[in-house]
């Protein structure tokens, strides 16, 4: 037990940051490839933006929000239990008791 916990280590603040920070690079990405497709497929989204102050929170939502947060999810919930980013600053997802969170 206590080889294992040689192991853990808590991260700097600095760290998490720039593992943020390499996140967003994604999330970048992201953002960038759905402002080209908006070009494409401007008709369809225009009468979803300025129907009703509802459809354009659902819309945003469901193009921007959750696309971002099932990333953290999902990646933080698999198998690697990172990010790419904290996979690039060698932070790992733990549970409270020392154990990768399932």
């Amino acid at each position: 037990m206590e080889d294992r916990d040689e192991k853990l280590k808590n991260v700097s603040l600095g760290t998490r940051i720039i593992a943020f920070l390499l996140d967003d690079v994604i999330i970048l990405g992201y953002l960038l490839l759905l402002f080209v497709l908006s070009f494409f497929a401007r008709p369809l989204l225009i009468p979803l933006f300025t129907a009703n102050s509802i459809s354009a929170e659902i819309t945003g939502f469901l193009l921007i929000t959750l696309p971002v947060y099932l990333y953290f999810s999902i990646k933080e919930g698999g198998k690697l239990h990172a990010t790419w980013g904290k996979r690039k600053m060698g932070i790992v997802v733990m549970g409270v008791d020392g154990h990768q969170s399932v």
